[in-house]
């Protein structure tokens, strides 16, 4: 009986003290970071400054224990994916989950001040935070929300307890707004949201899950040497 006792205090103390930690980082400079364009597609390839910061980054991460890599499809956090990979010296797995949102394609290839690129974003800037617009071809904020709930139950289940998450900017809002505001989440609110929160360039988000007490964050756009 005693024995029986034991056992399952140590069986209650594994489940709320169990923790999975997640560095959830954005790519590196990518060529289209720095143009008028655009990252419609998911070809752009990072700049040399770009490779640095990743390099950069995964020296910092190694130091961390980190057991894997799971890494957005796109050119842009491929690249960075690899990079980290290389200096981690741990495995690397790819996810259409994790990509970028997808604009209207008539936005895509055009700069920033092309009048079909400004008379589309009117519009989304617009209309956007009402349930249910869309556009044309785009990802909606429902749709992105959706995608970052799918991300997170996919965490959820993984059996590291320490996991980096290579994907992008705007991607890695919608994934916060999930945990920061869990039940209270609608577009408007993420969208609200998506124009304060800023996100640089191989900055992280520390995100914890414990089956318990379910998801936190505990760091947004940190670099990792500043962990």
């Amino acid at each position: 009986m005693e024995s029986s006792c034991r056992l399952d205090f140590i069986f209650i103390t594994a489940y709320f003290l169990y923790m999975k930690t997640f560095y959830f980082i954005r790519h590196g400079e990518s060529h289209a970071n720095r143009s008028f364009y655009l990252q419609q597609t998911g070809d752009t390839p990072l700049t040399k400054k770009g490779i640095r910061q990743a390099q950069e980054a995964g020296r910092h991460l190694k130091r961390l224990n980190v057991q894997g890599i799971i890494s957005s499809t796109f050119a842009r956090a491929k690249a960075t994916a690899e990079e980290i990979g290389r200096e981690t010296g741990v495995p690397i797995e790819y996810s259409e989950l994790l990509v970028e949102r997808r604009r209207p394609g008539i936005q895509l290839a055009k700069p920033k001040l092309h009048p079909s690129w400004l008379w589309a974003q009117t519009k989304l800037a617009l209309f956007s935070k009402r349930e249910g617009y869309r556009h044309s071809d785009e990802e909606t904020p429902t749709e992105q929300l959706e995608r970052a709930d799918a991300v997170l139950k996919l965490l959820a289940n993984r059996p590291e307890e320490y996991l980096i998450v290579v994907t992008h900017g705007r991607f890695m809002r919608a994934i916060y707004a999930h945990i920061i505001l869990g039940d209270g989440l609608t577009a408007h609110a993420y969208l609200r949201l998506t124009r304060t929160l800023r996100m640089r360039n191989t900055a992280l988000m520390v995100a914890t899950y414990e089956e318990s007490a379910g998801w936190t964050v505990t760091a947004w756009d940190m670099h990792a040497h500043e962990l």
